[in-house]
């Protein structure tokens, strides 16, 4: 080869190996743009994704211990109501005032009656009346009547205060025991 051959052909090697640069470049770009995009897609949704599973979780959590809650508060119904099935609410308030030592202040009980609430629950009422009791022992009363084994409720009280000694109450309640047909 002569040396102005060698020299005439110099621009075209030139002229390739830039050509020859531009491709290798451009084909690592384009390499590198089919992996880089695809997998910041590809990590956007996942983290969209994760964030989500996350909500679900949390969501499923706090069911879960609302479910837990209701249940142990259905398991002591459940476990009061199965109680009151064995004794009738004579028995019933019965203990509370013998427990209380004011059995001698219970001046009457009256059975009201009872009724179906539904196929497998039964309401069964009396009135009590107790006189000359402190406030301490009505309040007493009233605690025992509300933390009972048994299903008890309240659903009526008188008070008065008697003339002859205005420190002290006079009470009739009307008390509804829930049980167990």
């Amino acid at each position: 080869m002569r040396p102005a051959d060698a020299y005439s052909r110099l621009p075209s090697l030139i002229r390739d190996q830039k050509s020859r640069r531009k491709i290798y470049l451009f084909l690592t770009a384009l390499f590198l743009y089919t992996l880089i995009i695809p997998s910041l897609i590809l990590q956007k949704s996942s983290q969209r994704e994760l964030s989500s599973l996350q909500a679900r979780q949390i969501e499923f959590h706090n069911l879960s211990r609302e479910y837990l809650l209701l249940r142990g508060q259905i398991d002591q119904m459940e476990r009061r109501l199965s109680f009151s099935d064995s004794s009738g609410i004579a028995r019933a308030m019965d203990d509370i005032i013998f427990s209380l030592g004011i059995r001698q202040k219970m001046r009457s009980m009256k059975i009201i009656g009872s009724r179906r609430v539904s196929d497998t629950v039964v309401e069964e009422t009396a009135e009590v009346q107790m006189e000359k009791l402190t406030l301490n022992e009505l309040i007493n009363v009233l605690y025992q009547i509300r933390e009972a084994k048994a299903i008890l409720f309240l659903k009526r009280t008188t008070i008065k205060k008697p003339f002859d000694n205005p420190e002290l109450l006079d009470v009739t309640m009307t008390v509804a025991l829930f049980g167990k047909k």
